[in-house]
């Protein structure tokens, strides 16, 4: 740990789980759960900026492959990448069980995913009646061109993306608009 940048500290005890059985149901529920805290082991849990991602300790190279398959998944996600983050959040499921905070996690962005692709899809919609409409004002319609092609680019449909991109790229005045739809035509064409 340097010593000059801030650290974030987390240090808990053990706990023991009893499961309990009610066989005549009589509480309205048949299972329950009893919790004890133990005085050992202790975790103690450290994290602060990095370039890079590390684990030091016992374990650490399982937690680590485990951080950076969950770091994927969001980092991914919050950028709107949709189709990326279900595959990271494959692989993040495939460690179902290790950690029951990143369990939570991950079934809510399961949960939350098809959501957040079905608006990307309406929004694809939206745009793409407006600019096939020929409503646009003609200085609207490359940026238009550039969402329709980044928005099916995020929906994981690479090809119907690249006619946009070209479109975007043969009406566009913008040389910054020029470069990014550019480098995400690139993008979609790997």
């Amino acid at each position: 740990m340097r010593s000059d940048r801030e650290a974030v500290f987390v240090e808990s005890a053990a706990r023991l789980h009893f499961g309990i059985l009610d066989l005549r149901g009589s509480s309205g529920r048949w299972f329950g759960g009893l919790g004890a805290a133990a005085p050992a082991p202790l975790l103690l849990v450290s994290a602060e900026p990095s370039e890079t991602l590390c684990a030091e300790g016992e374990d650490a190279e399982r937690a680590a492959a485990f951080a950076a398959r969950y770091l994927a998944h969001y980092l991914w996600r919050k950028h709107g990448e949709t189709a990326a983050a279900e595959r990271w959040l494959v692989e993040v499921e495939k460690l179902k069980g290790e950690n029951s905070i990143v369990d939570d996690a991950a079934a809510k962005s399961r949960e939350l995913l098809p959501l957040e692709r079905d608006y990307q899809k309406k929004a694809l919609e939206s745009y793409r009646a407006a600019y096939e409409a020929g409503s646009l004002d003609r200085k609207d319609a490359p940026g238009v061109a550039y969402l329709l092609g980044e928005l099916s680019r995020r929906q994981g449909d690479a090809k119907g993306a690249l006619p946009w991109f070209q479109k975007c790229l043969e009406t566009t005045d913008s040389d910054p608009l020029k470069k990014l739809a550019a480098a995400q035509k690139s993008l979609a064409e790997k």
